[in-house]
């Protein structure tokens, strides 16, 4: 909020008719006027907000005339100049804000700012950024891919690999095979899933059959499916509290990124994920997924049971500690992971690898 003693500052320059508050639209009263422009922006700035944004769309030059806008501007530098504040322009059409003006802005060290959008990210990055510096926290940069040569395992090979940092998943076996995979799948508790391996995309290309109750049907179900490497079947989960997406991503920078959303058929649904840098505590894993839809369902939504959270974070610390551990790591996809009562199980990844050799 603005301060009491800016506050009285502002209504004698604006008048009673204004309302002072956080955003402030000073309205066009004292328009042109560039004294009492300037003294509004000063004793907005000198409040000593982190970010002080200023929204105005010039119109562009060559078919307007925008010597209106000259005051607001000459008013901007000179608070600017007077207090030293934070400060930045945001034209919400980009093209209401001339490279020329953009440059002078910067010299005078006012950031100008392209797009309503734009706007958001950019000050939200600041903001991360700004939190890495404050808790000496550096993120994990691992070097950039030297080649385009990658390998892609397959979801078994996934699983097999997640296991060993303690991340869990259904009971499965794997075979080559309709016959193979129908014997294997008699180790197993009925009703189990059969998967084609070898296929990025699963259920559209068919290659998933849910809740086959015997190992006929298993068979069955394996000589009708297109599997490039052969076949995995797995016990059936219970049906979730929630279902999430976790990710992995390295961009090519080298900065490393985790992705934490609704999972499932909600993930191009809902679009409901947050990302954090690698490496995040659990504090902040845990305010990141409560700012996600789906924290009311994991909290119990209308009287459901609760999901186990500590399960959960035990879950996603683990796979950030095996992306730490694996300097070779692209990408990895867990979705869904199933948050359930008394654990957490990924029921599908897919981990990408570049080949260093």
């Amino acid at each position: 909020d603005i301060s009491s003693k800016q506050t009285s500052s502002l209504k004698d320059v604006l008048g009673p008719i204004v309302t002072v508050s956080n955003p402030l639209d000073y309205h066009t009263f004292i328009w042109g006027d560039e004294e009492k422009m300037e003294a509004v922006y000063s004793a907005i700035f000198s409040d000593r907000f982190d970010l002080n944004i200023l929204i105005m769309d010039i119109p562009p030059t060559d078919r307007c005339d925008a010597s209106a806008w000259n005051s607001a501007l000459y008013a901007l530098k000179q608070a600017k100049k007077k207090t030293d504040a934070n400060v930045a322009m945001l034209a919400t059409l980009p093209e209401n804000l001339s490279e020329a003006l953009g440059d002078e802005l910067i010299s005078l060290g006012i950031v100008p700012l392209y797009g309503m959008e734009e706007m958001i990210l950019a000050v939200d990055a600041s903001i991360q950024a700004g939190k890495i510096i404050n808790h000496k926290v550096e993120p994990v940069i691992i070097n950039s891919c030297k080649s385009d040569k990658f390998e892609v395992l397959d979801e078994a090979q996934s699983k097999m690999e997640l296991a060993k940092h303690g991340i869990g998943s259904p009971q499965s076996e794997t075979a080559n095979s309709p016959g193979e995979i129908a014997t294997a799948s008699e180790k197993l508790n009925f009703p189990v899933v059969l998967k084609g391996l070898g296929i990025a995309h699963k259920s559209e290309a068919g290659a998933v059959t849910l809740n086959l109750q015997d190992s006929t049907e298993v068979k069955n179900a394996a000589e009708k499916m297109n599997a490039t490497t052969g076949f995995l079947v797995e016990e059936m989960v219970p049906k979730a509290i929630a279902e999430i997406l976790v990710g992995i991503t390295r961009d090519t920078t080298g900065l490393i990124m985790l992705t934490i959303g609704s999972g499932g058929i909600m993930t191009e649904l809902l679009e409901d994920t947050t990302s954090l840098l690698i490496p995040s505590s659990r504090e902040e894993i845990t305010k990141a997924i409560r700012k996600l839809k789906l924290s009311k369902l994991l909290s119990g939504f209308r009287g459901n049971s609760s999901a186990d959270m500590k399960s959960l974070l035990d879950t996603i610390e683990a796979v950030q500690n095996y992306c730490l551990n694996t300097p070779n790591l692209i990408e990895l996809d867990i979705n869904p992971l199933m948050a359930l009562e008394n654990k957490s199980i990924a029921v599908d990844a897919l981990i990408k690898l570049e080949k260093t050799t």
